[in-house]
């Protein structure tokens, strides 16, 4: 349940990356919501020039490897055959 929070807090961060970013962008170069995923490197490498101390994406880094970490211990946990 715990990595299920932060998946959705990741994708929330990421949201709100790409929307801060197209705030500053020419109409042309804005990124679509549908193709915001594809483009992900874009859309933070966008946010990072134009807010390079924005917390958008320290908060995506930090519920990217919250999430990993408990997904990698519930994988663990299943294979041992303990609960966490």
């Amino acid at each position: 349940m715990a990595a299920g929070t932060c998946f959705i807090i990741l994708a929330l961060a990421f949201r709100f990356m790409r929307v801060k970013a197209n705030a500053r962008l020419a109409a042309e170069n804005k990124i679509s919501w549908m193709w915001e995923w594809a483009q992900w490197k874009r859309v933070i490498a966008d946010y990072r020039r134009f807010y390079p101390l924005g917390w958008g994406y320290r908060v995506l880094r930090t519920s990217s490897i919250c999430w990993a970490i408990l997904v990698m211990l519930a994988i663990l946990a299943k294979i041992l055959g303990t609960a966490i």
